[in-house]
């Protein structure tokens, strides 16, 4: 079957060679019945009856072979003959080492067995005889096995055990065949060593059925199936170390246990598998595109899972409630990965907002800073124009930064930001103004008063008469007391009017503050 010399190890004695089950580590390569291309792993299994087994030893290897695989040869040397049909009453007590439901369960009658056995082709070696009926006529090697397999007539104990072992053989294997081979050589010597004999002294026959045999099974040996579901190769070696360590604790194999502990081994590769790759795509979209507006992202997000989703479910279509619990927790992990994306997205628009924002501002706070906002005697109108340019670079922010929350949240502090110290600047030049007026005052008013004693010291020396002077100095100071309340009352005035300009332009800029704040 390898194709080769030197395979598996075949012994000349009456002691098994084979311990156990060997697998050949290299999967060959073979087409299934429909020509799709399969890894063929071929499994040598332990012989039965060494002489150093038990029954329940060979029962076990018998019971392993069938479960792992999806065609099974038997051979036996000479005929079908009713001793070679004894020879597999061990299948009588598969039912004892196989369970199809669970593994606590009373034992079960083998009726669904069938479906879970591979195909049965019963080898006989060094087979010599014609292949003929009762009448001389030519059958088929399966209608030779059938024939052998049919009930034979009788109602003594031994007959109803032969027949109940010819009729679990037919139960169990549906799909099963015969295929004679003729002895390899004829010289006993050489037979005795045949593992290490070249092709050249094997009997033309015998080669020619041999390679006809391995067509046969290279053509037939479909994919290891399980309710409709295909094995993968990791699929397989997880149902076999189930069913092998079922044995080796002296337990039971099922069939069920066995294969939902593979369908939720399998369902979590996959799982992971599709967040894998998931993650990459995620990675790989953070590396070229972020940051990307919410909706865009949301869009992807949304697009990616469906896929990851639509992914895993045809992957796990045959796994039965795995599947749906596979897609849960696939639910879970993505939307894990859902949070991580928006986060990452919303740091690395914030980063490229504040870095836009600052590009877009910096011609207006370096006139602020300059104090180009604050001219005496015209704030109110320059106000108005640090308005005009703070909304024309928050309109061109919100038209090019990324649409996403971090974007607007870096809007809202840099323009209260920005709005506090307008406001703090217009403040201080507005005290300072009001603090040179009430200097420019104070000043005129002593200015005022020295004038007006020299005034009337010069009436006094320049009036002779006592009377005219005295009236006329009192008429000089009454005129000076009137321009003095006049000076008061203007500076009253005035102070009155800078403290309303003031008080205005606070309120002004804590109105545009909570604007900005509601905005």
């Amino acid at each position: 079957l390898l194709g080769q010399t030197g395979g598996f190890p075949v012994g000349n004695t009456v002691n098994a060679c084979t311990k156990g089950l060997w697998i050949w580590s290299k999967p060959l390569r073979a087409k299934a019945a429909d020509g799709t291309p399969v890894n063929l792993l071929v499994i040598d299994t332990e012989g039965l009856g060494s002489l150093d087994a038990s029954t329940q030893h060979d029962c076990s290897i018998f019971a392993l072979a069938l479960l792992v695989s999806s065609f099974f040869i038997y051979n036996s040397v000479g005929s079908i003959s009713e001793s070679a049909v004894e020879n597999l009453s061990l299948v009588v007590n598969l039912t004892k080492f196989i369970r199809v439901s669970e593994a606590d369960g009373g034992e079960e009658d083998g009726s669904q067995f069938a479906s879970h056995f591979p195909k049965f082709l019963w080898v006989v070696r060094d087979f010599s005889l014609l292949l003929v009926d009762e009448k001389g006529r030519d059958i088929s090697s399966k209608e030779y096995l059938d024939t052998a397999l049919r009930e034979i007539k009788g109602f003594s104990d031994k007959v109803v055990g032969k027949n109940r072992i010819r009729s679990m053989i037919r139960a169990f294997f549906q799909d099963r065949d015969c295929f004679p081979l003729v002895r390899p050589v004829e010289d006993e010597s050489l037979l005795q060593d045949l593992c290490n004999q070249g092709e050249e002294v094997l009997r033309p026959e015998f080669a020619v059925q041999m390679k006809a045999l391995r067509a046969r099974v290279f053509s037939s040996a479909n994919p290891k199936l399980i309710h409709g579901a295909q094995l993968s190769g990791p699929m397989l070696f997880s149902l076999a170390e189930s069913y092998v360590g079922a044995v080796n604790d002296g337990q039971v194999p099922s069939i069920k246990d066995a294969w939902s502990s593979v369908c939720e081994t399998e369902c979590r590769k996959q799982v992971e598998a599709r967040v894998k790759a998931f993650r990459a795509a995620a990675d790989l979209l953070f590396e070229t595109e972020f940051p990307m507006d919410g909706a865009a992202l949301a869009e992807w997000q949304q697009a990616a899972e469906e896929a990851a989703h639509a992914a895993l479910a045809a992957a796990t279509a045959s796994l039965g409630d795995a599947g749906a619990a596979g897609s849960k927790e696939l639910g879970v992990a993505l939307a894990g990965l859902r949070a991580w994306l928006v986060k990452e997205n919303d740091r690395v628009a914030s980063e490229k907002a504040a870095a836009l924002l600052s590009e877009l501002l910096l011609p207006l706070e370096t006139r602020l800073d300059e104090g180009g906002y604050t001219t005496p005697r015209v704030s109110q109108q320059l106000w108005g124009q640090f308005e005009r340019d703070r909304s024309e670079a928050r309109s061109a922010f919100l038209e090019q930064a990324p649409k996403v929350a971090g974007s607007k949240a870096v809007l809202q502090d840099r323009m209260e930001e920005l709005l506090s110290r307008a406001a703090a600047r217009a403040i201080r030049q507005a005290g300072l103004e009001v603090e040179q007026l009430e200097s420019k005052v104070e000043a005129d008013l002593r200015d005022l008063a020295f004038k007006c004693k020299e005034e009337a010291h010069e009436l006094q020396m320049q009036v002779s008469s006592a009377a005219t002077r005295n009236e006329l100095v009192e008429r000089r100071e009454e005129e000076g007391r009137a321009r003095e309340r006049e000076s008061h009352r203007a500076l009253e005035e005035e102070r009155a009017r800078r403290t309303h300009d003031l008080q205005t332009l606070r309120e002004s800029t804590e109105e545009e503050g909570r604007a900005t704040e509601a905005r």
